[in-house]
């Protein structure tokens, strides 16, 4: 095959090329495969890997090897943390463990290169197409894939392999490799524009590999070629961390800052000869000196980071500080990427951003009591910037349930999105029915208004774009509740028996029973109950004279009340399971109704 190539250098040109796509998309296609067929147990076992930074490391060398992609394991980790299912440290464990892990590259190519029983494996490509062909059972199917791209992936370095040693021969080839190749900082300078411009250090080291071996570049350019891909890869982080919080960007800023120190450290040592010279004198030959520097170089990194975990994670914040945020902290954490990546992972960050949806309901009832007990004014700002925190938070809701909702295709979790988006709604009407108490009840109070110059800190509502700033005289309200001791108590009983129902419906997203839903709907009829006992004991305290304002009225926030008692019950009964009995109920009646049919074309 070599002999046909040499002499035409278009067709080496297209070979090498067309090699590095191959072996590239193979790689992208393995990595998606490898995530879809362990989607639910993946779900799991990146809970278990995160309580340990030495078993976070394992899992990231594990991970990232099984999938051949530092880039996609990291942006996996980015996408969890931004989710709210990975500590930001176990999230730096997991980094430094993905950095050895994308050194199984290099080995990958010195096998190519050197292991004859290699070339044996792209006879995988054609058991795993046939396999695909005949067998139609999914998870075997999946299994064939797998087994088809790792086929094609070492086709695609073969292919390459064959099309770089001619073009390694080429008078302007070396002229190149010359210049780039002809010390560590040089080729550190190309490989790390290479790399942030494919965004992939495979490509990168692939190539770089290639010309090493070949000859067009000394053992220090080769290092330099390494170096220059670990730091070029963490573009991809900073890339994937944009309109993300801010735990993303602390990942992406530690990545890089790893990686720049181990080189700083490694560079300086190679110009000295101490690096090259240690991998001479191993005496293991050409095709293997760059995949060794890789693994020397990565593990390195994570010998010097792995035991300053703790301080490093205080560096970050130190550097990307923590916002001030409003008191309330409700920031609902979503990633796009996550759907991607592991859409059982999404569904269940959107199950936890329910819960948590349901916290600032409960707050917003809380606020309204408070209020009362109190007479502060600060719950009354309380309430109304809860208000502005619901509305942003169930748009963001929405918005991602609807963008998963497109790209699921699971029965079982199309239902629970759209059971979700169902609850969500009655809780809307929660807070509709809450303020609408509200405006009742300051009927039955004092407002003195009074001018005062106050300094507000700046927070965020929900979306961290979403800040508000305020530093100005204000309108504040001083109120001072006439209501009597009786309404007093009714309407905070209310409060009390509502918010109960809110917190046993909340529960139910994540685990329904029935016992419990039976016991919200008798939480539910007892304020319906009490509703009633409220409008009677007013019409005593009407006749007796003995109400607070002639103007108040009690019966409609006991009402509101009532209302707001019916949507925390249906929000639990939208998680109710249900059968298919919808489906045999439209069934009988197309029986039904084809037999009338049937009689009136006798007749």
């Amino acid at each position: 095959m070599i002999n046909i190539i040499q002499g035409n250098m278009s067709l080496a040109v297209c070979l090498a090329l067309g090699g590095l796509g191959i072996f590239l998309i193979s790689i992208k296609l393995l990595s998606s495969q490898l995530k879809k067929s362990s989607s639910t147990t993946l779900s799991k076992v990146l809970k278990k890997f995160t309580s340990n930074d030495y078993v976070s490391i394992l899992f990231g060398i594990l991970f990232t090897t099984m999938i051949q992609s530092s880039d996609g394991a990291v942006a996996l980790v980015i996408a969890l943390v931004a989710a709210g299912f990975m500590p930001l440290r176990s999230a730096f464990a997991f980094v430094l463990g993905a950095n050895i892990g994308t050194a199984s590259t290099s080995i990958i190519v010195a096998l190519s290169d050197s292991a004859k029983f290699v070339q044996y494996f792209m006879i995988f490509a054609v058991i795993g197409a046939l396999g695909v062909m005949v067998i139609k059972d999914g998870k075997t199917q999946d299994a064939f894939l797998i087994m088809a791209f790792v086929g094609i992936m070492f086709s695609g370095l073969k292919v390459m392999g064959w099309g770089f040693k001619s073009v390694a021969n080429a008078q302007i080839f070396k002229n190149i490799t010359n210049v780039v190749g002809k010390n560590e900082w040089s080729s550190t300078g190309f490989s790390f524009i290479m790399t942030g411009l494919m965004q992939s250090s495979s490509a990168s080291v692939t190539v770089g590999q290639h010309v090493f071996v070949n000859g067009g570049m000394p053992l220090t350019g080769a290092i330099g070629f390494v170096v220059g891909a670990n730091i070029g890869t963490t573009i991809t982080a900073f890339i994937t961390t944009i309109g993300q919080p801010k735990d993303t960007k602390r990942i992406a800023l530690f990545w890089f800052f790893t990686n720049i120190i181990t080189s700083i450290i490694v560079l300086p040592l190679t110009s000295a000869g101490y690096y090259g010279f240690i991998l001479e004198k191993m005496n293991i030959g050409k095709a293997w000196e760059m995949a060794v520097s890789h693994l020397l170089y990565n593990s390195l990194l994570v010998i010097i980071f792995m035991w300053q975990l703790k301080w490093i994670t205080k560096l970050m914040y130190l550097i990307i500080k923590k916002d001030i945020e409003l008191e309330m902290n409700y920031e609902i954490k979503f990633s796009k990427q996550l759907i991607k990546e592991n859409s059982s992972i999404a569904l269940e960050s959107l199950e936890i951003s329910y819960i948590t949806y349901s916290k600032i309901i409960d707050d917003i009832l809380n606020s309204i009591k408070k209020l009362i007990n109190t007479n502060n004014p600060k719950y009354k700002l309380r309430f109304d910037k809860l208000r502005m925190v619901e509305a942003e938070t169930r748009n963001i809701i929405f918005d991602y349930s609807t963008e998963l909702s497109m790209n699921e295709t699971n029965e079982h979790s199309s239902a629970q999105i759209l059971k979700i988006n169902s609850a969500i709604r009655n809780q809307q009407r929660v807070v509709s029915l809450a303020n609408d108490s509200l405006d009742l009840l300051q009927i039955n109070y004092k407002k003195n208004k009074i001018f005062k110059k106050e300094k507000t800190k700046s927070f965020y509502i929900s979306n961290p774009k979403m800040k508000v700033s305020k530093n100005k005289i204000q309108k504040i309200y001083k109120y001072k509740f006439i209501l009597n001791e009786s309404e007093k108590s009714e309407i905070l009983q209310l409060i009390k028996l509502t918010r109960k129902i809110g917190k046993l419906a909340s529960k139910q997203s994540k685990e329904f029973s029935i016992e419990e839903h039976s016991a919200i709907k008798h939480l539910f009829l007892d304020v319906v109950d009490f509703s009633d006992v409220i409008n009677e004991n007013n019409e005593k305290r009407i006749e007796n004279k003995e109400n607070s304002n002639k103007d108040f009225n009690i019966g409609g926030i006991a009402s509101n009340f009532s209302r707001i008692a019916n949507h925390q019950y249906l929000s639990s009964k939208a998680f109710k399971h249900r059968s298919n009995n919808r489906l045999q109920s439209k069934e009988e009646v197309s029986v039904i109704l084809q037999n009338i049919l049937n009689s009136e074309i006798e007749d």
